[in-house]
């Protein structure tokens, strides 16, 4: 890092990003590097919650909107057997190349030279070391290493479909069969059969409650949800079967093993038009389950009294408008909305305590 950045960025810490502020810190050093200082420790802070060590790393806004979670590149490097050789065809900050780091020779590649800049830092910062190449990674020889790829999306339209990707994975398939081994980090909304044309095993990654991810890999077979907290795996294309009752228990189901389709574990039934709620007439006690004790159902056109919070899935109301409509009470009941047939059902119920 250029002395008179980081000299901006020792003067801007602790600062408000007031006007005055970043004309006081741009007086003692320049304005691009107040300005650029006091962007950082802005990401800084957005990453603190999921970094360990964020306000020592170096972000740009597209790299943090991207960023592979530590818990998330830890599982991608546990895929890969210790000490093969890995190239990280996009290595963006640096986020999974760190981890690939650890556990054996790794090689990042990326286009831009400011950002590949800030993954030699990241490295650093977690005292790693690794070849970041200003370049681009389809140019290496991939025959004898395992290969990564989380690539950029395009633009803000998505990353639903192949050309919102770049590189494009699904022009690289032929290649990528020819390597010893490799894994890419795609959207968990790209449909089954664009995923499914890429020839490798799917996992959708729970990280933190949401399905952060699909992994494609060739590391892997068929389709399943993984948590990355705990390591547990659910076999996916195993959905519950449907019912119209609602029993004593109703679960919300992890949105990963949603995403894998994999309700059918529980022996529980899916219940509304829409999947993610389970009911059963049993407790089950799982990391892939919210439970919760039915109270009582309700006509959702009626009032039922302040809640503590709303769940829904489907064409409902949205949950801010019926708290304000129905009030709110920190110790109230739950009230969890669904359709069914395409008609609204609701319950009021109380979360149970894991075990």
């Amino acid at each position: 890092m250029e002395a008179v950045f980081a000299r901006s960025l020792a003067l801007a810490q602790g600062l408000a990003p007031t006007a005055a502020n970043i004309d006081r810190v741009a007086s003692q050093t320049s304005s691009e590097a107040s300005a650029w200082a006091f962007t950082q420790w802005e990401l800084r802070e957005r990453a603190d919650q999921r970094f360990t060590r964020a306000s020592e790393m170096l972000w740009d806004r597209d790299g943090l909107a991207m960023a592979t979670s530590e818990a998330r590149a830890r599982y991608h490097a546990s895929l890969v057997p210790e000490g093969e050789p890995v190239l990280d065809l996009a290595c963006g900050l640096g986020l999974d190349l760190i981890a690939y780091a650890r556990r054996g020779p790794a090689t990042g590649y990326e286009l831009d030279a400011h950002r590949a800049a800030l993954a030699r830092q990241n490295l650093a910062v977690h005292r790693q070391e690794a070849d970041v190449v200003i370049g681009d990674g389809r140019d290496a020889d991939w025959s004898d290493r395992f290969i990564y790829l989380d690539p950029m999306r395009r633009d803000h339209r998505g990353r639903l479909r192949p050309e919102d990707y770049q590189p494009n994975p699904w022009e690289l398939v032929d290649r990528l069969h020819q390597s010893k081994g490799w894994l890419m980090k795609l959207s968990p909304l790209v449909p089954d059969t664009l995923l499914g044309q890429l020839g490798g095993g799917i996992e959708f990654l729970s990280d933190d409650g949401e399905c952060s991810e699909a992994l494609v890999t060739s590391l892997r077979l068929g389709t399943q949800a993984v948590h990355t907290a705990s390591g547990e795996a659910l076999t996916g294309n195993q959905n519950a079967a449907p019912s119209d009752r609602l029993e004593e228990y109703l679960y919300e189901l992890d949105p990963a093993a949603v995403r894998a389709h994999a309700s059918g574990h529980w022996g529980l039934r899916s219940i509304g038009d829409h999947p993610g709620f389970l009911t059963g007439g049993e407790s089950v006690s799982s990391v892939w389950l919210e439970p919760f004790r039915v109270i009582k159902e309700f006509n959702p056109k009626d009032n039922p009294g302040p809640v503590s919070a709303v769940k829904k899935r489907g064409e409902t109301p949205s949950p801010e408008s019926l708290r304000k409509k129905w009030g709110h009470d920190n110790d109230g009941p739950i009230a969890i909305l669904w359709t069914q047939n395409h008609a609204v059902r609701g319950c009021l119920a109380e979360r149970i305590a894991p075990r």
